[in-house]
Order: C-alpha cells, then structure tokens, then sequence
C-alpha cells in the first residue's frame, strides 16, 4: 500500500510539472532497516535520477548522517544548506512579527523597547528557535491580559490595546526551556555535522544587535 501512495504521488509530481515538490523530515524515510524503508526509498530515488518533469525539489532533514550519499550528489540534491539557531538580529525580527500580532506599537516596523531593553531579552533567549519565542510571546500576552482584566471581561469592542512589557516576556522566558538546552549534546553534534556538509543558509548578523566576532581566548 505505501509503494502504491509514493507510486501514484510521483506519477502527479510528474503530470503537474514546473512545482516545488517539498518533503519534510526527509531524513526518516531512511532511518529503518526495514525491507519497506529500503523500497521506498530505491523508488524516490529511481524517480529523481530518471525524471524528466521539470520539478524544483527541496528537503528538509534533521539528521543528514542518515542520508546515503549517492543522494546528495549533483542531479538529486544540487546544494545542502544549514538551517542554524537564529542569531540576534534574527531573534529581534522573529520577537517583533508575534508581537506585532498582540502589540500594536510592534506594528509596521514600530517598536517599543530600548536598544538595551532589546538586548537584555536576546541575551536570555539565545538559544531559542522561532517557536519557543512564539510560545514565549504568547505566554506574555495572556498574562497581561489575565492581569488586566481577570473574570472580567469587557466586550471586544471596549478592550484597550494590549501592550506586552520586558518584565512580561522575561517571566514567560523562565516557563520556556529551549531544545537546544535540554538536547544541547544532540542538539550540538547535528548543528557540527551540518556545518560540516551544508553552506549556511544566514547572512552574517549585520544588525545592531549583532555579537560580532567574540575571541573565546581572551586576546
């Protein structure tokens, strides 16, 4: 039945032709010993070697090391990029699009904390992804809005506008405990291994908040 649902999907990639055709945890497909993962995966890249519909595909992965190597060669996989934990300018961009959704001062480019209120905050988010500082936005703004108005809710049309504090977010912060802290070892030996294949996928931090070159020596 799996062969048969990779079969028929392929044979649509082909037929819809000039798509982006995404797999997502790609990597999985060829972590089992099973003779099912084995077929499986000999018939996507049967498909990628001899297709002729022109198909941009891209594919995410967590453990690279599981990829056979044939696969990343030029004609299946032109290019292999990492994908690294966002450094701070791009904590500060990702911090400012979930808040313009609570904040309205964050809205439009606005903004309403301080250079020095911004780094205290990336400082004790540094390993934070995308989704823990959604989470911890998120946590912000209903406890805000819990302490604004507790049982008593006004009518939407009489609520004032929500602004989130830095006391709030750092609160919400210590209720967040990042991956990357709680599977540092795991979480340190995929990001070496993909520095080891994969071309970065981030310009270097250029913001004001950037840590610039940190020499680990002391010199």
């Amino acid at each position: 039945m799996a062969q048969y649902k990779l079969k028929k999907l392929l044979a649509l990639v082909d037929r819809i032709n000039r798509i982006i055709f995404y797999l997502d945890d790609f990597d999985k497909g060829f972590a089992g010993d099973d003779d099912l993962s084995r077929r499986l995966a000999g018939m996507l890249l049967t498909w990628m070697q001899e297709r002729t519909s022109d198909v941009l595909i891209i594919a995410s992965a967590n453990n690279i090391q599981w990829l056979p190597p044939e696969l990343t060669r030029s004609g299946r996989f032109d290019q292999i990029f990492k994908i690294d934990l966002p450094n701070n300018g791009e904590r500060h961009s990702i911090f400012k699009i979930h808040l313009a959704k609570f904040d309205k001062r964050f809205a439009d480019g606005g903004d309403a904390f301080t250079p020095e209120e911004w780094q205290r905050l990336l400082k004790v988010t540094h390993r934070c992804v995308g989704a823990e500082i959604q989470a911890i936005v998120e946590r912000a703004a209903v406890s805000i809005f819990c302490q604004s108005f507790g049982e008593q809710t006004p009518a939407p049309k009489d609520l004032p506008p929500l602004q989130i504090t830095l006391t709030a977010l750092l609160e919400s912060r210590k209720n967040v405990n990042p991956l990357a802290i709680r599977e540092a070892d795991r979480i340190e030996s995929m990001r070496n291994i993909a520095d080891l294949q994969g071309l970065p996928s981030s310009p270097v931090d250029s913001s004001i908040y950037s840590l610039g070159d940190v020499d680990i020596f002391g010199k």
